[in-house]
């Protein structure tokens, strides 16, 4: 019960600050890459690799890492 209200939480959370209007590209990409983590923890090994769905999460969470990682950068250069 516990892991699941914390659960709720951290997802209302990541989701106020996609929404929040006053949210920069780096807390965007931080709060969407959450709520995928949060869903790819949710599958075993074995969903990840063989279903659509764990496919999915993998390809997304790398992708949006990577957008993370090249906005980080581009905003030390400036």
């Amino acid at each position: 019960l516990k892991i699941a209200n914390r659960e709720r939480v951290q997802i209302a959370k990541q989701q106020a600050i996609i929404t929040n209007k006053e949210s920069g590209q780096i807390e965007i990409l931080r709060a969407t890459l959450a709520l995928t983590t949060l869903e790819w923890k949710k599958l075993s090994a074995g969903e990840l690799k063989n279903t659509k769905r764990g496919k999915n999460l993998i390809k997304t969470k790398k992708n949006l890492t990577n957008q993370l990682k090249k906005t980080r950068e581009t905003n030390r250069r400036y």
